[in-house]
């Protein structure tokens, strides 16, 4: 099982920020929020979640 962790889905929002700067999609933007969403509650689901996509 591959295990996903807070600071990788960090790692990967900012990675993208960088790729594409101001003008990011509409995806980065969800990513954003995705980020913003790990910080407060739902990280360990989100964790959950990634790693079943990730299977």
């Amino acid at each position: 099982m591959v295990g996903v962790t807070y600071q990788e889905i960090h790692l990967f929002v900012e990675f993208l920020k960088e790729q594409y700067g101001q003008g990011s999609p509409d995806y980065i933007e969800a990513l954003n929020d995705l980020d913003g969403l790990v910080e407060v509650s739902y990280r360990e689901a989100i964790e959950r979640f990634l790693e079943d996509e990730v299977r």
